[in-house]
């Protein structure tokens, strides 16, 4: 006898297989689903943080071609970021993020020179999508005097002077001369940026970066042994000696350097001499200076000296003795000496 097949049976066993098949078919939907929004969420992370960078390498390449750069005080990290008043600055704001950076001056680790604490940033809603940190600096070479502050142009001329210039027949000068040039045409260390009329003049610069904590100690002339301070900053005239306490520093005296007699040049240094007033030096002998001399007033030298960088004067030049200026100097960071340039992506 022949078994029979009941017929609601196999349409049972159809029915058990179609179901595991959908089954099947909706778990490879839903992981296919869930590794798509996945994805896309790894794709917009990922743009947010390129954003982001880019945000932090715009900042950092602004303050790298910027000519007025601050001191810093506190070292370079997310603690100086949040101390700092400075705004954020807008990238792109279109769309549904917002894209930012803000930098704050600091101090990185033992580069001699300025460096920068950059953040970028991307937002939506209110909350940070994704922030990257950038960390520039500029390390001076050993010797190289920093320009920071300084107008364009001031190391352009081995002689540059507003009023008129004497000297003795036996002087010398190696590179280009401008004399009576007229208070327009030379730079004032009392007087705003001659190009940009919100940037402080020098002595403020270096005022406002003493007042900041920066790299600024206030003499006279007295105290100076072991001062490991860049600037010396004075609000009245300097009356110490140009000795070798005097290396590798940025003098800046509101009222003057030298007295009436003339301040005495003990040592061969590279220094900045800048002064609100006048500046009356002695004569060097066998000493040399490298660097500026650039005075509110006029610059006077007594007897025989030797001198390499720039001479600016808002009054006049008076040589009076067998003076040698030679505008080429390696120390100069404005005429040609370039930074090794730091960069750290965190």
């Amino acid at each position: 006898m022949k078994p029979r097949f009941s017929s609601h049976r196999q349409g049972g066993a159809a029915l058990i297989v179609v179901l595991i098949l959908m089954v099947m078919a909706t778990m490879f939907a839903v992981t296919g689903l869930q590794g798509g929004v996945t994805n896309e969420k790894l794709a917009g992370n990922y743009r947010a943080a390129a954003l982001a960078q880019m945000a932090a390498e715009v900042g950092a390449s602004k303050w790298v071609s910027s000519s007025n750069i601050e001191a810093g005080g506190g070292a370079c990290g997310v603690e100086a970021l949040n101390a700092s008043e400075a705004d954020w600055v807008s990238v792109n704001n279109k769309g549904d993020a917002s894209v930012w950076y803000k930098m704050v001056p600091c101090e990185y680790e033992s580069v001699k020179g300025k460096a920068v604490f950059v953040r970028g940033r991307v937002s939506s809603g209110g909350h940070d999508i994704a922030v990257r940190d950038i960390i520039v600096a500029r390390d001076r070479p050993e010797g190289v005097l920093p320009a920071e502050g300084l107008p364009d142009g001031i190391f352009d001329y081995a002689l540059l002077s507003a009023g008129p210039y004497s000297y003795n027949p036996a002087s010398r000068v190696s590179g280009d001369e401008k004399m009576n040039a007229g208070l327009v045409n030379v730079p004032d260390p009392r007087a705003k940026h001659p190009s940009d009329p919100s940037r402080n003049g020098y002595i403020d610069y270096v005022k406002k970066m003493m007042g900041e904590g920066g790299d600024v100690v206030e003499s006279c002339g007295d105290g100076l042994g072991g001062v490991a301070a860049t600037y010396i900053y004075c609000a009245g005239t300097f009356v110490g000696d140009v000795d070798e306490k005097m290396d590798g520093k940025i003098l800046v005296a509101e009222g003057g350097i030298g007295n009436g007699k003339g301040a005495n040049v003990k040592a061969s240094v590279s220094a900045y001499l800048v002064s609100g007033g006048e500046i009356n030096l002695k004569g060097f002998g066998d000493n040399v200076i490298k660097g500026l001399l650039w005075a509110a007033g006029s610059v006077s030298v007594k007897g025989r000296s030797n001198f390499q960088g720039s001479v600016v004067s808002n009054g006049a030049i008076d040589f009076n003795g067998k003076v040698f200026i030679d505008k080429a100097s390696d120390n100069l960071e404005g005429s040609g000496a370039t930074d090794g340039l730091v960069w750290k992506s965190l």
